[in-house]
């Protein structure tokens, strides 16, 4: 549950192109992070992380502690002079521990520990007599009125019936792939290849969640998390030393389980690779650009 930093809103230089910027800045959102953040219960610390932005308070709830085994990676790089800072992350940690003493990262949500969009968000809406949910409906498009400036309806088939719903203010919240997929769908004599694509642009450049995992071997120790990642470092999120580049965020990835094909590691504990008690994990998640392509498949899919 990061919040963009300062820079993420400026224009900027990268490796393989620059970033024109935002239209709005960092203390333009700040009161949102802060009321996301409540709804969120978001537990962690807002003095670890230099490139953390400023909070107008605390988080309400403290960071999740590190077990052991992370604990000691957290001193480690300390004393290499980084600076590793404890995850944000969106967790009812009594509740979650009353079911078991499991991982919730990538973990289905079957109680109200993980505070997913729907033990959040949702379940507080639900809360008011004037809020409810429309289930196994497919939402086709979105209508306009006359000027083409303002949606009216959204029109949606469930159980073989199209209906409309109309409202003062729509929120498109599908997905990154869907919400475009719906808004290309909603064309009109205003808006002829789609809502919000005067640029042609909508439904293009789409970026994979690119990432690569590093795994730091040591046959003298074990590691016995059953959750470590709680810690992650951004010394380099900014800049590095090298080329002056954004290299974007390690965070201390899940514990994996499944064995590795042959060949995939090398050197001598290429054995230990195969023991997820020998090593811990990073995800090496990178600040990237991609030039515009065609648009991603899926126009029309459900």
């Amino acid at each position: 549950m990061y919040r963009y930093r300062h820079e993420d809103f400026s224009a900027r230089p990268h490796m393989d192109g620059a970033s024109p910027g935002w239209p709005m800045s960092y203390d333009d959102l700040a009161p949102w992070y802060d009321r996301a953040e409540a709804i969120f219960r978001v537990r962690g610390s807002t003095q670890q992380d230099p490139t953390e932005p400023v909070h107008a308070k605390p988080y309400a709830y403290p960071a999740v502690p590190d077990e052991p085994a992370i604990a000691a990676v957290r001193k480690r790089l300390e004393k290499a002079g980084i600076h590793p800072s404890s995850l944000p992350l969106a967790i009812d940690l009594d509740t979650w521990l009353e079911r078991a003493p499991t991982g919730w990262d990538a973990f289905p949500n079957t109680g109200e520990g993980k505070i997913d969009a729907e033990v959040g968000p949702l379940k507080s809406a639900l809360d008011y007599p004037n809020v409810s949910i429309v289930t196994g409906a497919r939402v086709t498009r979105l209508d306009v009125d006359e000027s083409g400036r303002r949606i009216v309806a959204a029109v949606y088939i469930k159980d073989g019936v199209e209906q409309r719903n109309s409202a003062g203010r729509f929120a498109v919240a599908a997905g990154a792939v869907q919400s475009a997929a719906l808004l290309l769908r909603s064309t009109s004599r205003a808006h002829p290849t789609g809502l919000g694509n005067s640029s042609d642009q909508l439904g293009r450049n789409f970026m994979n969640h690119n990432t690569t995992a590093m795994l730091a071997i040591d046959p003298f120790r074990r590691n016995s998390c059953v959750y470590q990642k709680t810690i992650a470092f951004n010394d380099f999120y900014n800049e590095n030393n090298e080329h002056g580049f954004p290299l974007g965020e390690r965070p201390a990835a899940r514990a994996y389980y499944r064995q590795y094909p042959e060949g995939e590691f090398s050197g001598p504990c290429a054995g230990l690779a195969h023991q997820p008690d020998r090593a811990a994990r990073l995800w090496l998640v990178p600040d990237q650009r991609r030039p515009a392509e065609p648009r991603e498949p899926g126009h029309g899919a459900r």
